[in-house]
């Protein structure tokens, strides 16, 4: 995520903050608006942690898989159940 965007979702989550404040000053006992608000806490502290490496921006990593419109070899179907159809077949003649 690139600063930018981090700057928005900080943005975002604060506008969502101020917006479930009011909302409990109106309705405090209200399940709802607690666990609201629980959960822009919740985000909050995500956010303050940061990023882990795992989330980088992986946009680079996004190609275009082509598959071949070749036909695949049939061998390698030859011992695959028939999932769907009744499972496993056996051959005539083993047993």
């Amino acid at each position: 995520m690139s600063d930018a965007e981090l700057r928005r979702v900080n943005h975002l989550v604060g506008q969502l903050r101020r917006s479930i404040d009011s909302l409990r000053r109106d309705h405090r006992n209200c399940p709802v608006v607690r666990r609201l608000h629980n959960a822009v806490e919740l985000l909050e502290l995500d956010l303050t942690d940061g990023l882990p490496a795992t989330c980088a921006d992986r946009r680079e990593d996004r190609g275009v898989v082509l598959i071949p419109d070749t036909p695949h070899d049939p061998e390698l179907w030859r011992d695959a159940d028939d999932e769907g159809i009744g499972g496993f077949r056996r051959s005539v003649g083993s047993a």
